[in-house]
């Protein structure tokens, strides 16, 4: 049923593991699917004779986006985000800001006039306000009464359907799999997204005009909303956090790229890198004994002196 980036499965019947789960028994929504064929296209071909397109893209490449969205009179785009986040207010505020930045300035760069286009109603652009499904999915619409889904593992990104990293990447066509994608994709659309508008494309300090950011524009229009923050993603966040923690003190002490953006390896550099990391804890726990770290972590209720984490229930005769 899957393959790389360059062979896309073809099916006639609704297509893989899916959507959504049903939280008052755990069951999820699960298509059959039966794998028919293999084929290499490019992504030209496989987006080529549709004229509308609905979709649902995480980590996206604006510049392909740009191109892509020249092929279709009609279009609706909805942004999720990558990375784990507890979807707070402000964390919220943030995404949708930054995405909103992204747009306006590669926009400009590949002369696409976003702004008219929203205007004219034939593109539509949305922000997730909250966790989506995680699935990435083009629905495709033509004038003739050809329908098509293309899904897998692959963003809206020129990596992702170039061929140059591998994805799994399938397609159906006909009716029966677009209406129940469709389905899916318009009640993501209504509960977990907000709209872009043009106006807020075209203020260009947008962190300073919170007022025209998509979420704030659902709230005017809804005169309330409920911002649930997804408090079971603790242990996750804390885990991305500490990658780039550790990412960040190793930079200092790997080897650095050539001028051709390449790094070469070689057992003694890792024996080199090894030395300068040892060294850099021993200076820093002399530093520590000099000026000791306190460490308070709110969000996960827990404080450590030195790495070391304090019992914050002690009994009563320890206190």
């Amino acid at each position: 049923m899957v393959s790389d980036s360059n062979n896309l499965s073809f099916f006639d019947t609704p297509v893989q593991e899916q959507i959504s789960l049903d939280h008052t028994g755990g069951r999820l929504d699960v298509v059959r699917a039966e794998f028919l064929a293999a084929e290499t296209l490019s992504w030209e071909k496989l987006f080529d004779g549709f004229n509308q397109m609905y979709a649902i893209t995480y980590s996206s490449g604006m510049d392909f986006i740009c191109k892509l969205l020249k092929k279709f009179d009609q279009a609706e785009i909805i942004f999720g985000f990558d990375e784990v986040i507890s979807y707070s207010l402000q964390e919220v505020m943030a995404y949708q800001l930054k995405t909103v930045e992204r747009l306006r300035e590669k926009a400009s760069k590949n002369k696409l006039d976003l702004m008219s286009r929203i205007d004219d109603g034939s593109l539509r652009l949305l922000v997730a306000r909250k966790q989506l499904s995680h699935e990435k999915i083009y629905l495709l619409k033509a004038d003739d009464g050809r329908r098509r889904v293309v899904m897998g593992s692959a963003n809206l990104s020129h990596s992702a359907f170039s061929g140059s990293q591998r994805e799994n990447i399938s397609y159906m066509d006909g009716d029966t799999a677009f209406n129940w994608y469709f389905g899916c994709f318009e009640e993501l659309r209504e509960s977990s997204s907000d709209d872009i508008a043009s106006k807020a494309l075209a203020i260009a300090d947008s962190d300073e005009n919170i007022e025209e950011i998509p979420v704030a524009q659902t709230v005017k229009l809804q005169k309330a909303l409920v911002i649930e923050p997804q408090t079971d993603l603790q242990e996750d966040i804390r885990f991305v956090l500490d990658v780039k923690n550790l990412a960040s003190k190793f930079s200092s002490f790997v080897p650095k790229v050539d001028k051709k953006g390449k790094l070469m390896l070689s057992p003694e550099t890792i024996k080199q890198t090894r030395r300068r990391l040892v060294q850099a804890n021993i200076q820093e726990k002399e530093l520590r004994n000099e000026y000791p770290q306190l460490i308070v972590d709110i969000e996960g209720q827990s404080v450590t002196l030195n790495e070391k984490e304090l019992d914050l229930h002690p009994e009563t005769k320890d206190i």
